[in-house]
């Protein structure tokens, strides 16, 4: 396993929880081209079915606006 993948492990095969490593992705999203030339950047920590965690980074001024 990579680095990059060890944002989210699971904490056994056959359980419900996954660990996210915030602070790991943290670091990992601020250092993604999305980030460093623009004005946003966001990763998907954990997908399942019924669930996606997203976490989301915006510079200073940055605004999300809806569609």
């Amino acid at each position: 396993m990579n680095e990059k993948s060890k944002v989210t492990e699971r904490i056994a095969e056959d359980t419900e929880f996954v660990v996210l490593n915030l602070n790991k992705s943290q670091e990992q999203i601020k250092s993604e081209s999305g980030w460093l030339n623009g004005d946003r950047n966001a990763m998907t920590l954990f997908k399942s079915d019924g669930l996606r965690i997203v976490l989301m980074a915006l510079h200073t001024e940055a605004e999300l606006k809806s569609a």
